[in-house]
């Protein structure tokens, strides 16, 4: 292993041995209710890799780890969904018309969210792009919150469990891999990302997806 990735295992390692269960399990629900909201680009990665490492250690269980990230997730999703049912119009009669958001293809999102919205808030949940549109939609379209709730609690169980049992593995290998590639790699990673958004929002509207019927 190379001399620069011993040295941030060596601090990693360090800047863990000061974080107790307590202040985990606090900081993962804290954080997780921020992203669970749909905000964008909260960084919970950091926080399950040091949650990761430290189950490998046998200073976390991964049970509880699983539940408390879980729950925080599930806070900022019902967050989401509040924001999505009390302001939601208010931004569609703003911004709708910019995006074609007319109210034929409101009343068509709405249905869609009736008949077919839990299984679009669980492959949302693993797909980012449509995570932040989806939960704001579902409470737009005043999906049953029954329903919201159990589709999405499922799935963060399986989210956060995931990634914890992936990265209790490739911990290791990942911190070493982030510290190769650096922010340089995830910014161009970021930079391809938002282009191909562009290109398929041009190609959409090349076909006619932005005329109104």
């Amino acid at each position: 292993m190379h001399v620069h990735a011993l040295a941030t295992m060596h601090d990693f390692q360090s800047a863990l041995a000061t974080l107790t269960p307590h202040y985990a399990y606090a900081a993962l629900f804290g954080i997780l209710a921020l992203e669970g909201t749909g905000l964008p680009l909260v960084p919970f990665e950091p926080l399950f890799l040091a949650t990761a490492y430290l189950i490998a250690h046998q200073q976390l269980d991964l049970l509880p780890v699983v539940l408390y990230g879980a729950a925080g997730d599930l806070l900022g999703n019902l967050i989401g969904y509040h924001i999505g049912r009390t302001v939601g119009q208010l931004l569609v009669d703003r911004y709708g018309p910019r995006f074609h958001l007319d109210a034929r293809r409101l009343a068509e999102t709405r249905a869609w969210f009736w008949r077919f919205g839990g299984g679009t808030l669980f492959i949302g949940r693993f797909f980012g792009p449509i995570r932040t549109p989806a939960i704001l939609l579902a409470g737009l379209s005043r999906m049953p919150l029954l329903s919201y709730v159990l589709w999405l609690g499922v799935a963060d169980v399986l989210w956060v469990g995931a990634w914890q049992v992936a990265l209790i593995h490739t911990g290791r290998l990942a911190l070493v891999f982030w510290h190769r590639i650096g922010f340089r790699a995830a910014a161009v990673a970021f930079a391809l990302l938002l282009l191909a958004a562009a290109v398929l929002l041009w190609r959409w509207r090349a076909r006619g997806g932005g005329r109104p019927a």
